[in-house]
């Protein structure tokens, strides 16, 4: 056994069944293996309990060495699921989100310092989850959906009154790879500013945000703004970032006459978000970027028709961007008189909290009753789709800056933007196997095979606003400047 190589031993490991000690006891080398396996994965939970253990578990830098992912999840005080949250019951949550962090914060900055300060390797994963008591149901242990109504009304951050009477996060060296997760809780950006601060070394960054409904125009604003700030401190902070994943979940309005809020200041013509996403991607580490979930989006993003600065190191970006402009303008016009509404709701009695109510005890009978109408005032009902002609004055620059763009990308291999399932534009390095089997069964497969070894172009709108476009000289000229071969088809979608 002492001959047998260590990927076999890993692969024998691999199918062991629980419990594992007694393979330990075997010998040395058998030890390390399940000790490997054993602690390359944990949960920790913020109870002093869990925490404990966690302390006893890696007291010593070889089993520290072991750690690869660090599921972190936080217990949360105040109920969540079955009544609007009260002010205070979400200032208590917060303390208790600031409080767990801080610990977990202290623990890990010293671990770069044992051993007369040898540093070592090691990579972290850290998935900040907040649960609540009645985020689960009790019979099934199954995470329950809040419901929409009780929804965008607060978001958990930290709380900077302890967190500065705390001197701050500690500094941790030791993190390659942060992920903030969305599944229970809604984060407040600015977390990502103090948590980039405070994890100068992260290689990787996945965080998923949500913006707040369409019938809170100034708490959007906010919570875009904040955002749009704690992007910049990650461009500042973070010096060897080379992937980064943001989900920025917001509602599409379906009733397209919807009135739209501008995220453009009286006093700047800039859109403060797209252009820290820009600084972000021409970071000089800066590798994978993936920017989805409809997020409102100009042409400042890829710099605009005078920029010329180089994005050095991107070889993948991917762009989910939402109908409407942050200047509060549709990138797709048409008449609303062309097609009839539909009610998916019926009208219901009773009124949504507004935003100087949401702080009341309501009853749970009361909060259920407000569904239809919640739809109604976040746009999603009535569905009224008559955009189908682009509006040239913006999408064409948006096109164009784009286009352009990729021009001073010297290690890009891969560009993918869908505009709300209209609009689908994609730029290709030659040899992507992966794209040719994604679209082997259509048009679009064989477009790939004739075109295998060149740069590619893939232009692609619905049916309706297809029969609306025509390529306008300016945009022309700059596809063609980075490659002849363009695909102009019917827009995909995948699975």
């Amino acid at each position: 056994m002492d001959r047998t190589p260590d990927e076999l031993m890993v692969m024998i490991a691999s199918h062991l069944e629980a419990p594992l000690a007694p393979y330990a006891a075997i010998s040395r080398r058998w030890q390390d293996v399940i000790e490997a396996r054993t602690f390359s994965e944990i949960h920790l939970t913020s109870d002093e309990g869990s925490r404990l253990k966690f302390d006893a578990a890696f007291k010593t830098t070889r089993r520290r060495r072991m750690l690869q992912v660090l599921d972190f999840e936080v217990e949360l005080p105040c109920p969540y699921f079955d009544k609007v949250q009260a002010r205070r019951e979400a200032a208590k949550n917060n303390a208790a989100f600031t409080e767990a962090n801080l610990t977990l914060f202290q623990t890990l900055s010293v671990w770069d310092r044992d051993d007369t300060n040898v540093w070592f390797n090691l990579a972290i994963g850290v998935d900040l989850v907040g649960r609540s008591p009645r985020s689960t149901d009790m019979n099934t242990n199954t995470y329950i959906p809040p419901n929409p109504v009780n929804n965008w009304i607060k978001y958990v951050n930290f709380d900077y009154a302890i967190l500065n009477a705390s001197g701050g996060l500690p500094l941790v060296l030791v993190v390659s790879a942060l992920k903030l997760s969305v599944s229970y809780r809604l984060y407040h950006p600015n977390l990502l500013t103090t948590l980039s601060g405070a994890l100068p070394n992260l290689e990787g960054l996945d965080a998923n945000f949500l913006a707040p409904a369409r019938r809170l125009p100034n708490m959007r604003q906010s919570i875009r703004s904040s955002m749009a700030g704690s992007l910049c401190a990650i461009a500042a902070n973070l010096h060897f970032l080379t992937c980064l994943k943001l989900y920025w979940g917001d509602c599409e309005p379906s009733s397209l006459r919807f009135p739209l809020e501008s995220y453009i200041g009286l006093d700047s013509p800039h859109d403060r978000f797209s252009i820290a996403i820009r600084r972000i991607c021409q970071l000089p580490t800066m590798r994978h970027v993936q920017l989805i979930g409809n997020c409102i989006l100009s042409d400042q993003i890829f710099g605009g028709a005078a920029d010329d600065s180089v994005w050095p190191s991107l070889k993948t970006i991917e762009i989910g961007m939402a109908l409407t402009a942050p200047d509060a303008r549709w990138y797709f016009t048409g008449n609303p008189e062309d097609v009839e509404p539909i009610e998916d709701y019926g009208d219901s009695e009773g009124e949504i909290p507004n935003g100087s109510s949401v702080d009341a005890e309501y009853p749970n009978a009361m909060v259920w009753a407000f569904e239809s109408r919640w739809q109604r005032e976040n746009s999603k009902n009535p569905f009224h789709n008559f955009r189908t002609k682009p509006c040239g004055a913006i999408l064409v620059p948006f096109l164009t800056s784009l286009a352009r763009a990729t021009a001073r990308m010297p290690a890009l291999r891969q560009l993918e933007l869908e505009l709300s399932f209209v609009l689908f534009v994609g730029f290709y390095r030659p040899s992507l196997p992966k794209l040719e089997r994604d679209y082997s069964a259509t048009t679009m497969g064989s477009f790939f095979d004739a075109h295998r070894n060149h740069s590619k172009w893939v232009i692609c709108f619905d049916d309706e606003a297809k029969k609306n476009w025509r390529f306008p000289p300016v945009l022309t000229t700059a596809l063609l400047d980075m490659s002849p071969h363009i695909f102009r088809g019917q827009a995909l979608y995948r699975s």
